[in-house]
């Protein structure tokens, strides 16, 4: 015997964003990427990246609530990028930060390579 499943379908359920500030908003107006400043939908970069939360060094350094928080607003195209450039653990430990991430040649000729696409 089957029993058939309820289901209630929610069209006018919304997210609050504001609780969870890491998920990639649905946008009715676009941001800057803060590493492009091209007007485009972004995620957030965790600039210790969340494998590394977990272990001892990165506690230690930095912090549970820090490793959280610390992050950029990024587009696609240098969201991908970086994870292209730099495995999880060398993000972690040498460019935790906007200003070393943008320190580095690899990023300042891809910031300036996306500019100029649209």
């Amino acid at each position: 015997m089957r029993k058939d499943k309820k289901i209630t379908i929610m069209n006018d359920y919304k997210i609050d964003y504001s609780k969870y500030p890491n998920l990639e908003q649905e946008q009715d107006e676009v941001e800057k990427c803060e590493l492009c400043e091209r007007a485009k939908r972004l995620s957030f970069h965790h600039l210790i990246p969340k494998k590394m939360h977990r272990k001892k060094p990165f506690l230690k350094k930095f912090g549970k609530e820090e490793m959280k928080k610390r992050g950029i607003r990024v587009c696609r195209k240098c969201h991908s990028t970086i994870h292209k450039f730099w495995d999880e653990k060398t993000l972690g430990q040498k460019y935790n930060t906007k200003e070393k991430l943008m320190q580095t040649e690899e990023m300042k000729k891809f910031v300036k390579w996306v500019k100029k696409v649209k």
